[in-house]
């Protein structure tokens, strides 16, 4: 079982009376409203919370154009938004489902023909499927929305927050399609990094707050051009540990 998009990791090692006993395989602090993923499990849970319920129905008042699903799993996930959408106005209002888990990759087919185009979302989908995987996975549903003439979306580019320059470099190494911006604290590695395929180094000051750490790479990758406000990029994030050369964290965020 996987806690806060893979930074926890545990084992169901017994049940009790119930209760599960786990055993800590990658420990750390949990606190309120953090991702559980399961592999290979189909978690039965609400798709659409009365929480989502109220909001979807503002944003048709709004005249919202498109709605964008998180972690769809299968056709009826759709097929109850859309009719949530039906039945308050939104006819018109396109359907996005985000493909981010076993789940929604092994009924991509099904999912297809009700809703309106996808978003990738391989920063969510790498935390139950191995990353080798990952490229293989993309070019197979971006195959499969040409031919059913759906919409797709993927990132623009690879947003990097680190602090000795690690994380960008060996992004590097693997010479994606798409551009790195790389925030760094270090100033030496900065500078080093200039000479990495494909990475635009930024010196940004050192933080201890992840969040900052997160949002300071999207001013900057905004402030470089590359892309604009509302671009899909692949955010990544290093150990807030100078020390050790590890990246923690890789998500799907807008720009």
């Amino acid at each position: 079982m996987l806690i806060d998009d893979g930074l926890i990791s545990i084992t169901v090692t017994d049940i009790v009376n119930g209760d599960k006993v786990c055993q800590v395989e990658k420990g750390g602090k949990v606190s309120s409203k953090k991702s559980i993923n399961i592999s290979g499990v189909d978690v039965d849970q609400v798709f659409i919370s009365e929480k989502d319920r109220s909001d979807i129905i503002f944003g048709i008042e709004q005249d919202i154009d498109f709605i964008t699903a998180s972690f769809v799993r299968n056709q009826d996930d759709v097929k109850k938004l859309r009719k949530l959408l039906n039945v308050n106005g939104g006819q018109k209002v396109q359907i996005i489902a985000k493909i981010e888990n076993g789940s929604g990759i092994d009924n991509l087919d099904s999912i297809l023909e009700i809703a309106d185009g996808v978003m990738i979302a391989r920063g969510d989908m790498g935390v139950e499927v191995p990353f080798d995987h990952l490229p293989s996975i993309q070019k197979n549903i971006i195959k499969k929305c040409y031919k059913k003439e759906r919409i797709v979306l993927k990132a623009k580019a690879i947003v990097v927050a680190t602090v000795s320059g690690y994380t960008a470099h060996i992004a590097s190494y693997y010479r994606p399609s798409v551009p790195i911006i790389a925030s760094c604290t270090d100033e030496k590695a900065t500078k080093q990094l200039k000479l990495d395929y494909g990475v635009y180094p930024y010196h940004v000051d050192l933080t201890n707050d992840r969040d900052v750490m997160r949002t300071q790479a999207l001013q900057i990758a905004r402030a470089s051009k590359v892309v604009e406000k509302g671009d899909l990029v692949v955010l990544i994030c290093g150990s807030l540990n100078s020390g050790t050369s590890t990246s923690d964290t890789m998500i799907i965020a807008e720009a």
